[in-house]
């Protein structure tokens, strides 16, 4: 679009009633190439839905994006100019902010709220709905964005600089509620997006580390667990600078979980010990409960058996409040890969058989048939050849139904040879075994034969 439209089709954008196809011009002769003429005539409510600033070249993914956050924009922009007049013909001084339970309690923020307070409150609101409502985190952060750009530096008496930092510290975490709806594309370019906002503001380490965590996250969420480590050693290094032992506690448990995923169980063990060492429980329950988990899984992965029952012993009320029927039943898995590791097979072989089957009733069926496998290395350590092979061909009807990767095929092919030939041994199963577990939190694991 090289025209500037008129004064009536930015009223007629302003009410909802320009055609779709040319509002999506209009918006993005406004957005994207930036017309200082036409943002000037736009409605002061439409400041809302668009950022403003210089846009640098885009890749045609990029523009793909950029379309959908400008249609995005154009279906909510009605409903957010309904809001702001309705708050601008309310003479509600400030006063104690409500629970935000939905969109609809947003019209309920107090008039004369400070923009930075508004923004706090809905990055508050929107990070506690990421375990009940992930869409309204997200919906929530969304807005938070749209109110991080209507701080003024003049009138509002901020800098420029404080200005660029409430909008990528908006950002970041509008790409993080992405992460967690597994819009992870999105998430990638919003953070990227966050960060060149924090790169041209006031240098704010505190917002550089949480954005650093963030982008740490997303890379354990993309598989990229050494990266995600990496990453964290910064934000580390940072909470040590300002003695800060219960975030130093968090992110060492962090890197604990990321490295032990990454396939370093020993060090993965060290982490994990110094974090929990730093962290109430009662601060954060859940990620104790995964830090001490995960160090039960990372000493049985290391044939760690006797070290492992007796930690499995000393944080047995933490293992106890599991928080859910899918974590009760991957301890259960832990307590029957531990007995098969110490040689207690006839408990293992119930445990296996049980946790096989709640998995399958919870509907993780790639899950449950690693299970199995799991259970036939138990049968084929007790001499039950023809049960251990049954129970392996079963699992792998499941994986091929689940059409995994070329490297699970290689993995079975070389296990059912083994079963025909009479050559299966209970080390074979056991590393076939070791990489299914390993696909469970990684799809791209190679299989390189017999580990």
């Amino acid at each position: 679009m090289t025209d500037h439209p008129s004064s009536e089709e930015l009223r007629a954008l302003y009410c909802g009633e320009l055609p779709p196809v040319r509002a999506h011009a209009v918006a993005r002769h406004v957005m994207l190439e930036g017309c200082a003429q036409c943002q000037a005539s736009l409605p002061g409510p439409l400041h809302w839905g668009f950022n403003f600033s210089p846009q640098p070249e885009i890749t045609q993914e990029e523009d793909a994006l950029y379309d959908a956050a400008i249609d995005r924009v154009l279906m909510s922009t009605p409903k957010h100019i309904r809001n702001f007049n309705r708050r601008q013909r309310r003479s509600r001084s400030a006063g104690a902010v409500p629970v935000l339970g939905s969109l609809e309690a947003l019209g309920k923020l107090p008039q004369r709220m400070k923009i930075k307070n508004g923004v706090d409150v809905l990055l508050e609101r929107s990070w506690s709905m990421r375990h009940e409502n992930p869409a309204l985190m997200v919906q929530l952060a969304e807005l938070a964005v749209h109110q991080s750009k209507n701080l003024d530096t003049r009138r509002h008496r901020h800098t420029i600089q404080e200005a660029l930092d409430l909008q990528g510290r908006a950002l970041g975490e509008l790409g993080n509620a992405y992460r967690v709806m597994d819009q992870l594309d999105l998430a990638a370019f919003t953070l990227t997006k966050a960060r060149a906002f924090l790169e041209q503001g006031s240098g704010d380490e505190a917002l550089r580390a949480r954005l650093q965590e963030l982008e740490a996250s997303l890379a354990a969420d993309r598989r990229q667990f050494g990266t995600a480590s990496s990453l964290l050693l910064e934000v580390q290094a940072f909470h040590e600078r300002n003695g800060d032992p219960q975030r130093i506690g968090r992110i060492k448990i962090l890197r604990g979980l990321y490295t032990g995923y990454a396939g370093e169980p020993g060090k993965a063990i060290g982490l994990l010990q110094e974090g929990l060492s730093l962290v109430e429980e009662k601060s954060d329950p859940d990620l104790t409960y995964a830090a001490v988990h995960n160090q039960l899984l990372f000493l049985i992965d290391s044939e760690r058996y006797q070290e492992a029952r007796r930690f499995r012993f000393e944080n047995s009320q933490v293992l106890r409040n599991s928080g859910g029927r899918i974590n009760q039943a991957r301890f259960r898995w832990l307590e029957g890969r531990m007995d098969l590791g110490m040689g207690n097979y006839t408990r293992a072989e119930t445990t296996l058989l049980e946790v096989g089957q709640e998995m399958k009733e919870i509907g993780l069926t790639f899950v449950s048939a690693v299970v199995s496998l799991d259970l036939a290395v138990v049968l084929l350590a007790q001499g039950k050849a023809a049960e251990a092979e049954r129970v392996t061909l079963a699992a792998s009807e499941v994986f091929q139904r689940l059409h995994i990767h070329r490297e699970g095929l290689v993995a079975l092919s070389l296990l059912h040879s083994a079963f025909r030939l009479g050559q299966a041994t209970v080390k074979l199963l056991q590393d076939v075994t070791a990489f299914f577990r390993r696909l469970d939190i990684d799809p791209n694991a190679m299989f390189d034969g017999p580990l």
